[in-house]
């Protein structure tokens, strides 16, 4: 209440920061000619009513971008330009429920197939991404990419009635209310949205006293447990898009190497565990870490620490559980087809100029999905 410091002694630490901080920035040439509106779009720094009627442009293709598709479709844009050096994968709703529902994992494979419907309404094939990497006869995918999914219909429902059109290229220069491309295109717009991603506070670091990150834990010392989201894709198999079944996973085995540290020293000193130093020109502190760090952290600590892994079998059907009894296929289905035709037939009645789709995904087409999922588990547990 007085405003002043004290001082508290504990024996171990549990840090969960998070690293989506510290917003990205990058000014262009004309910006000061351009008389619309320009914003990075965070932080209640835009009030999404002036975008009714106007011709948006998004500059940015991550997860935040693809959810500004949606929030600008729903107050009424007349056009979306989304500009981008590549696409990313995008995750339609269905899809992610079918890998949160799942046992174990969904493969690389299978998720690929599951978002097809859904893809078939867009110019783009999803396997031809640059973040897909699969053999000739697609039974093999590795699927990399430096932003997350962004997962929502609207995204794909926009494209399909003419509301969006994602333009793989780069800004040059603004002019009045006009943005010039590199390839020569122009687009007349009003308002001009950054969303170009975030990255970590170094204060994280600086507070810690982080050196290196070895694993999860600050310096190696199985005291200091350091855990935020990873960034980006990097798997061949899908277990989850929620968060709340990896922070269980992260309490768990913080807890579990202080009540056990010697587990924690037979695996640090096996030299196996991953190790990060904070990267200066990429404006990267050390804790910030990305998607194939943390696979190989969690692949590693379970592996080598039986007592861990037997406490994580507890929950191995849980979330599969929790999944389906608060959504069940038909009704979760019947949700999504709901919201995509009230979204449709809003923007129909304001003038889109595309014809209203259907929803892609029908009972039959989750079932043969569910069934093959089943089909790979089965085979899965005779190995």
């Amino acid at each position: 209440e007085s405003g002043g410091q004290s001082e508290v002694q504990h024996s171990c630490l549990c840090y969960f920061p998070g690293n989506l901080t510290v917003p990205k920035e990058e000014q262009y040439t004309g910006e000061d000619q351009f008389g619309g509106f320009i914003a990075y779009a965070v932080a209640n720094a835009v009030d999404y009513t002036m975008v009714a009627g106007e011709e948006v442009a998004l500059v940015g293709h991550g997860a935040f971008a693809v959810e500004n598709v949606r929030t600008c479709c729903e107050y009424g844009a007349r056009k979306v330009w989304m500009i981008c050096r590549r696409r990313n994968l995008a995750c339609p709703r269905v899809s992610s429920w079918f890998i949160n529902q799942s046992k174990q994992w969904i493969s690389g494979p299978l998720y690929m197939r599951c978002t097809e419907p859904m893809y078939k309404l867009t110019p783009f094939d999803p396997w031809d991404y640059h973040s897909v990497f699969a053999n000739q006869s697609r039974t093999m995918v590795t699927i990399t990419q430096k932003a997350r999914f962004g997962i929502g219909d609207v995204y794909f429902l926009a494209i399909a009635m003419g509301l969006l059109e994602v333009l793989e290229d780069s800004v040059k220069r603004l002019s009045h209310r006009t943005i010039h491309l590199e390839s020569g295109q122009k687009l007349e717009v009003g308002i001009l949205l950054k969303l170009f991603g975030f990255s970590g506070a170094w204060e994280v670091d600086r507070l810690v006293g982080c050196k290196e990150m070895e694993g999860n834990w600050v310096n190696g010392d199985f005291r200091r447990f350091l855990c935020a989201e990873a960034i980006g894709v990097n798997a061949q198999n899908f277990g989850g898009t929620s968060f709340s079944p990896g922070v269980r996973s992260w309490v768990e085995q913080s807890a579990y190497f202080f009540w056990y540290p010697k587990d924690f020293q037979a695996i640090s000193q096996s030299g196996m565990l991953p190790r990060h130093k904070a990267e200066q020109d990429k404006d990267r502190p050390a804790f910030v870490i990305d998607a194939r760090y943390a696979n190989t952290t969690g692949m590693l600590v379970g592996g080598m620490c039986p007592g861990l892994a037997e406490a994580s079998a507890a929950t191995t059907f849980l979330k599969s559980r929790k999944q389906l009894e608060c959504h069940p296929m038909r009704a979760f289905v019947d949700e999504c087809r709901s919201e995509w035709d009230d979204y449709a037939r809003k923007w129909k009645a304001n003038g889109a100029p595309g014809l209203i789709p259907e929803y892609p995904y029908t009972y039959e087409v989750v079932e043969s999905l569910l069934a093959e999922e089943a089909r790979e588990f089965a085979a899965l547990q005779s190995r």
